[in-house]
């Protein structure tokens, strides 16, 4: 499948601004009062956003905590109008070093559609490892159909052995 193809409102750039799917992620923010799910949204200062002000421009999580070491589904979320900035990036970098030193996980594994390339990239920059493909009907409601899944799993000890994130222990 290719991502485009499969993306419920693809072709309408509108749909995918905050102002439209922050109804969406703040019921993430309630389930996160409720369940093993953490989730922080990512604010943008005043001078670098089109407003002038302080805006909410996407949000970070993580959930479902296995067996007390291993958390699953990590993911994140930006406007469009900010994307490609490496805001996603920081703050799942934030978002990760949080669980690994805070909450003392030891091990992430989670995934993307393969077609989703900036979110395979922010996977791979981070030092995940991917471990499979696979093709599995979509859980998402904004895809349709069944699409291919890169899966990729980070271990405590091999994200601080990364370069890039060694000086921030």
């Amino acid at each position: 499948m290719v991502f485009s193809k499969c993306k419920k409102y693809a072709d309408d750039s509108q749909h995918w601004t905050w102002k439209i799917q922050e109804k969406f992620y703040k019921s993430k923010v309630d389930e996160a009062d409720n369940n093993d799910v953490f989730v922080w949204s990512i604010f943008l200062k005043s001078k670098y956003t089109n407003s002038g002000k302080e805006e909410v421009i996407g949000q970070v999580s993580n959930q479902e905590k296995e067996e007390g070491t291993t958390i699953r589904d990590v993911g994140w979320y930006i406007d469009p109008a900010y994307q490609g900035k490496g805001y996603a990036t920081e703050a799942a970098k934030a978002m990760i070093d949080y669980m690994f030193k805070k909450v003392e996980i030891n091990g992430i594994s989670s995934g993307a559609v393969k077609d989703n390339i900036a979110s395979c990239k922010i996977f791979e920059k981070l030092g995940f490892r991917k471990i499979a493909e696979v093709i599995e009907e979509s859980p998402y409601t904004f895809y349709d159909g069944l699409l291919t899944f890169a899966k990729y799993e980070l271990t405590k000890e091999d994200y601080f052995n990364n370069e890039d994130n060694r000086i921030r222990r």
